[in-house]
């Protein structure tokens, strides 16, 4: 018994390690990012304060790259609401009309379907239940009768 507990006892501690042990590679791979990350932007500034006029010419690109950057957004986001408001414009105009005449369409067939309902169904199925129940009346007392002659 002794063992059992001990096993039961080991595999309770192996397995919390091995949730830690494979989140633990990702938080080192981040830490390591951040190191690397830092160890540019200080490098970089150091290259920058050591060369002023490069890093004026490197501001001005990237000032220049933010501006084209800044109209390829801005055309984006008027292409957008250009296709935005066709959208809206394809559902009040054409969707909305559709959905309505469908719907009316529906109406229409419930009240079809009622008026044949009452009007030629209904009377139908009586009148052909009281035809086959005559039917059957006449059918019982003709087989009696037909008996009642071939046994004389």
């Amino acid at each position: 018994m002794h063992t059992d507990t001990s096993d039961a006892s080991a595999k309770l501690s192996s397995e919390p390690e091995s949730h830690v042990s494979e989140r633990s590679p990702h938080k080192l791979v981040l830490v390591g990012v951040a190191v690397v990350l830092l160890a540019l932007i200080l490098a970089a500034s150091l290259l920058m304060l050591r060369n002023p006029s490069t890093t004026a010419t490197i501001r001005d690109i990237v000032i220049v790259w933010i501006a084209i950057e800044a109209l390829v957004i801005g055309g984006a986001l008027i292409t957008l609401a250009i296709q935005l408001a066709k959208l809206t414009s394809l559902l009040r105009h054409e969707i909305k009309p559709i959905l309505e005449n469908t719907g009316d369409t529906i109406n229409v067939l419930r009240g079809t379907a009622r008026f044949v309902s009452d009007n030629i169904s209904t009377p139908v199925v009586k009148v052909s239940g009281a035809v086959a129940g005559i039917q059957r009346f006449l059918g019982l007392f003709s087989s009696s009768w037909l008996g009642r002659q071939k046994r004389r």
